[in-house]
């Protein structure tokens, strides 16, 4: 089946809306009469595709997530878990705009920071088989993971994961000092 360019433009005009104005808005401040007037579709072709502005929002996530959930598959194959981890990262900052724009949106249906944080939790308590999804340490990682990425892709900057690694362990070795 062939696929029809106007219809690929109108949904990339659709998206591109979404996130340029959760640039300048909170999502709960956002229509889609806002997004069918930013990406200068008529009404009719919107709702031919979407709902309404969750549709929109909720078609994003999911494709993302689709494509993180690969990436956290492959990572169970790695052998070095420090190279897959900045390969990964610069994977993601390619998308950091992207990210920080749909982590913008919580709701009861749609929380893609919180599902990462769950996807995450899940992939890493496969990693340590005595553990479970709701374990502390599997919860930590988790949280560490995506605050460090949010650090860095709020500044604009991809992570750098040597460093970052090198930070948490002098972090450690304070915290061992002060418990002592």
């Amino acid at each position: 089946m062939k696929v029809d360019l106007r219809v690929v433009k109108t949904h990339q005009a659709i998206r591109n809306a979404l996130l340029n104005l959760l640039a300048e808005r909170d999502y709960d401040d956002i229509a889609a009469q806002d997004i069918i007037a930013t990406a200068q579709v008529n009404r009719a072709t919107f709702y031919k595709y979407y709902s309404g502005k969750n549709a929109v929002a909720a078609a994003m996530i999911a494709e993302f997530k689709q494509d993180y959930a690969a990436n956290l598959a492959e990572r169970l194959a790695a052998d070095n878990l420090p190279d897959f981890l900045q390969q990964s990262a610069d994977a993601l900052f390619k998308q950091h705009a992207l990210l920080l724009a749909l982590w913008k949106i919580q709701t009861p249906k749609l929380h893609l920071y919180d599902d990462m944080r769950a996807m995450l939790q899940t992939h890493f308590a496969a990693m340590l088989p005595e553990t479970a999804p709701d374990d502390y340490r599997v919860k930590i990682m988790a949280t560490l993971l995506l605050e460090t990425v949010r650090h860095f892709f709020e500044r604009r900057q991809a992570v750098p994961v040597a460093r970052v690694l090198e930070e948490m362990a002098a972090v450690m070795r304070l915290v061992r000092a002060e418990a002592v």
